[in-house]
């Protein structure tokens, strides 16, 4: 069909106007119109970006960042929108891209450091996690998110002792934190280091005691330590919030069979292989 210059102008002024004032949604349908014949348009793009953000249409917004990327490669609010549009798609591996992109032009840009080092993490690229956070803590004044997130890749790394200090370090920060508490709580569990982490949980559980996962860690503290009265009674809490899983009950079962009491544990034993009848313990 035959467009005319005139009616070309018009959706342009007419998407502009709506767009300057705030109507974005309105503004969406003459501007794409536009861009249709004037595709090299930089601020409609610009404008068109911004309004598939505010409409949650991430899969258009990344097309018209793309389009943007051609005339400004290097623009970084054009690159963070573009990274973000591919999170929001769950897109971990284009966003990780453009991230490590903006740092060839932008390397102290410590935002964006934070950003990758927990796309990293989502991946499994450990070490790339752990380099990029030592980078962020060592060169700027370290934060409780730069702390928590170097430990917690240190974790996932399974360097316990080394997630300690950071998430320690994290903690003279924000003494009272408990979620720091309960990933220090799981660190010196897994170093075997059982009443300390008891002490980390009991702190978590003071405040969280609707918490399945915490109470059935700090009840295989209590059974490590061989309190097996207190490990039975955080157990059974664990079971009444998250019931029918198997490794509670095989728990509760141990705590039966070293309390002596055999016919409990055994009921305890047959209800989980019920439930995992391949578990071999």
């Amino acid at each position: 069909r035959y467009f005319s210059p005139e009616l070309e102008d018009a959706h342009y002024r007419l998407g502009m106007l709506l767009f300057r004032t705030g109507k974005l949604k309105e503004a969406m349908e003459p501007l794409r119109k536009f861009i249709i014949f004037q595709p090299d348009s930089i601020n409609v793009l610009e404008a068109l970006g911004e309004i598939f953000l505010s409409e949650n249409r991430y899969s258009e917004a990344i097309d018209t960042y793309q389009r943007l990327n051609i005339f400004y490669p290097e623009k970084l609010e054009l690159n963070l929108k573009l990274a973000e549009s591919y999170l929001q798609l769950e897109k971990l591996n284009e966003a990780k891209d453009v991230y490590e992109k903006i740092l060839l032009f932008d390397d102290e840009n410590y935002d964006v450091m934070l950003r990758l080092g927990s796309i990293y993490n989502l991946l499994g690229e450990y070490s790339e996690a752990e380099v990029i956070y030592n980078n962020v803590v060592n060169c700027t004044t370290p934060t409780i998110a730069s702390y928590y997130q170097l430990a917690m890749t240190f974790g996932n790394r399974g360097k316990y002792l080394s997630a300690i200090l950071a998430f320690n370090e994290a903690l003279k920060l924000m003494p009272n934190d408990l979620e720091i508490k309960y990933q220090l709580g799981v660190a010196y569990k897994e170093l075997g280091i059982y009443d300390t982490a008891a002490q980390y949980f009991e702190e978590y559980i003071f405040q969280h005691n609707e918490d399945a996962i915490a109470f059935f860690l700090l009840g295989a503290c209590y059974l490590e330590i061989g309190d097996y009265l207190a490990a039975l009674l955080v157990l059974k809490k664990s079971d009444m919030l998250m019931p029918n899983d198997y490794r509670i009950l095989y728990y509760i079962g141990l705590c039966y069979l070293y309390l002596e009491e055999e016919s409990d544990a055994a009921r305890k034993f047959r209800s989980a292989l019920k439930i995992n009848q391949e578990d071999p313990d």
